[in-house]
């Protein structure tokens, strides 16, 4: 349970650094960070490089995978 949470966390935190770095200042606070992770991970390089992780791809199903473990971790 710590490894799936921990793990979750990191990619959240990843990515909220991401955009924090690349976009303008307070832009992710009022429009972004509000979103699920997995919208982040979809949303946040698409504005920063016009470029989006390939939704069909092993690495976002892994992504949405963890974050279903994550949820049922906390439900339980």
């Amino acid at each position: 349970m710590k490894a799936i949470v921990f793990s979750a966390m990191c990619l959240e935190a990843a990515i909220n650094d991401y955009a924090g770095t690349h976009l303008e200042t307070g832009y992710f606070e009022t429009h972004l960070s509000s979103l699920d992770v997995v919208s982040k991970w979809v949303v946040i390089p698409k504005l920063v490089c016009s470029n989006q992780l390939d939704k069909s791809s092993a690495a976002f199903g892994a992504l949405k995978h963890l974050i279903r473990a994550r949820k049922s971790v906390g439900t339980q």
